[in-house]
Parts: structure tokens; C-alpha cells; sequence
């Protein structure tokens, strides 16, 4: 008998603790043999945006104000975003001895997977808000409505990886597919050029990208440093809701099937 969405809520806080504990045994996992370990986490976006910083301040020149701060936050989002739908398209497939001996809601796999780059992209955006500081531009209050923006994100990114885990199962490519595809949303996604820069014909087909409304809310939020709009904030997370229903829905129906394919 297939679980009902609520029946998958109730097993992943049942299962939190398995939840918490593989996403602190793969964070290991990933620095095991490093020097510096857990100081990467902080060290990479140091490094990531010194470098942006110096090539569009000295090498390139955008005709947009204080352009790598315009541009770091949507591509972080963006980065985010791809790195942990890619780790949830593997999550079965990677750990198909366990689910094939351990009985347990193989949608922990996938969420802990997602969990592993969001410590990540929190650790950037740590390092980003501290530029922003020191650059004397500072951060407004508008920072405020910025957790609403991170959970819908996070709903949103977790939908995709359930569906395409569910995917991945039974067609190996996807994760191939991901790659590719991910590349051509780059460059529709406003991350190098506002949204503005999109004649204006064309704009309301930018909105169907998904990654659209989510990178312009943080450019709003941190490089406007405007407030989001309420009704903004509430279509925003209703849709991130409905992707991780839905993807939840997906994984449920096909999940007692994974120990037998993967």
C-alpha cells in the first residue's frame, strides 16, 4: 500500500534522527582526508567570490552597478539549486545495498542529499552578507523576509530531486540529462543580466523558468535590499509546496519498487 502524503510527513519526522545522522555522515564523508576538513565549507565561497569579484571589477566591465553583487546571489541560488538536484538523482541509485537490506523512507535519502550543498550555500551567503558589510553597502532589513525566500527554494529544489530520483531509477541518463540541462537554464535564468535586460515580450516566458522568480527574490532582497512584496512571498512558497507535494507524491507511488530496480 502506497503512503499518503501525510503518512510521508509523519515518516520523515519519525525518522529525523537517521535523517540527521546521515546528512552529518556524509558531510564527513565528502572532507574525509582533507587537511582543512569542515573549513572548506567557508574557504570555497572565499575563494569562489574573490574571484568573480576580481575578474567583473578589473577584467570585465557590466554596465550594471556594483555588478558582483548583483550577480553572486542569483548565481549561488542557481548553483545550489542544480548541485542538490543532482545529488538527489543519485541518492537511490548510490545507496541501493542499504535500501535493499534496511527498511526505511527512502525519501530521507534524498532530502539529506539536498541538505549536504544547502550547508554550503548557507556558509556562501554568510560569506556574501559579510562583503556586503565590509563594502559599506551594508544589508537592510529586508533580510528578514529572506528566510521565507530560502524555504521555498528548498521545497522547490527537494520536489525536483524526489521526481528525478524517481526518474534516475529507471533511466540512468538523467543524471546526464541534468548536466545539459542545467546549462542551457544558466543562461536563461537573469544571474548575468537583470531581468529588465529581457524584451519585454519575451519576459512572461522568463516566468516559467522556476529558477526566475527565486534568483529575482534574492536579487531583491540582498542586491535592491527592497522588501518582497507579502502576496510575492506567499505565491512563492504556495508553489514551493506544491512541487514538494507533488514530488512527494511521485516518489511515494513508485518507491517499492526502488530495492528491486536499483
Amino acid at each position: 500500500m502506497r503512503p499518503s502524503l501525510t503518512e510521508q510527513v509523519q515518516q520523515i519526522w519519525r525518522y529525523r534522527e537517521l535523517l540527521r545522522e546521515l546528512f552529518i555522515a556524509w558531510v564527513k564523508l565528502r572532507h574525509a582526508g582533507s587537511v582543512l576538513g569542515l573549513l572548506w565549507t567557508l574557504l570555497n565561497p572565499v575563494f569562489f567570490i574573490a574571484t568573480y569579484w576580481l575578474v567583473f571589477t578589473r577584467i570585465i566591465r557590466v554596465d550594471v552597478a556594483d555588478y558582483p553583487l548583483f550577480m553572486i546571489p542569483g548565481f549561488l541560488a542557481w548553483n545550489f539549486s542544480v548541485v542538490a538536484v543532482t545529488n538527489a538523482a543519485e541518492a537511490i541509485l548510490n545507496a541501493k545495498d542499504l535500501i535493499s537490506r534496511v527498511a526505511f523512507p527512502r525519501v530521507i535519502l534524498v532530502i539529506a542529499s539536498v541538505m549536504v550543498p544547502f550547508l554550503d550555500f548557507l556558509a556562501a551567503f554568510t560569506v556574501y552578507a559579510v562583503i556586503l558589510i565590509l563594502t559599506g553597502t551594508g544589508v537592510s532589513p529586508a533580510i528578514l523576509s529572506l528566510p521565507v525566500v530560502l524555504v521555498a527554494q528548498m521545497f522547490l529544489t527537494v520536489g525536483a530531486g524526489l521526481v528525478l530520483a524517481t526518474v534516475a531509477v529507471y533511466f540512468r541518463d538523467t543524471i546526464r540529462l541534468i548536466q545539459v540541462f542545467a546549462t542551457l537554464l544558466f543562461f536563461a535564468t537573469p544571474i548575468l543580466y537583470p531581468l529588465t535586460m529581457i524584451p519585454e515580450s519575451l519576459r512572461p516566458y522568463a516566468w516559467l523558468n522556476p529558477m526566475t522568480p527565486v534568483v529575482t527574490l534574492y536579487q531583491r532582497v540582498l542586491y535592491e535590499q527592497q522588501w518582497v512584496e507579502p502576496s510575492v512571498l506567499f505565491i512563492t512558497l504556495a508553489l514551493g509546496l506544491a512541487a514538494l507535494g507533488a514530488g512527494l507524491k511521485v516518489f511515494g507511488h513508485f518507491e517499492h519498487s526502488f530495492a528491486e530496480i536499483a
